[in-house]
């Protein structure tokens, strides 16, 4: 998997997470336990860079969720992935 793809399932995973945080409220490594069930394609070492990846940018969520209030942008997992990046 290139980079690109790990990265927009990177989003994809947080898109998810959040989803499921406002619906069902589920913890996050149930979300991302039935992420990588249902993508059995992805290998070892892409579920860890997008497990690391994301959990990382959970922790900092609150961080985010304060710089993205102040770029009047609304906190997705595209948003997250970018404020944390940078």
């Amino acid at each position: 998997m290139r980079n690109s793809g790990r990265f927009a399932a990177v989003i994809e995973l947080l898109d998810a997470i959040t989803a499921d945080m406002l619906g069902d409220g589920r913890a996050a490594d149930q979300v991302a336990s039935q992420y990588f069930r249902a993508r059995r394609y992805i290998g070892s070492k892409d579920r860890r860079f997008i497990g690391d990846t994301t959990y990382a940018i959970l922790r900092e969520w609150g961080r985010l969720a304060f710089l993205a209030a102040h770029t009047q942008r609304p906190l997705n997992g595209r948003t997250a992935l970018l404020l944390w990046a940078a």
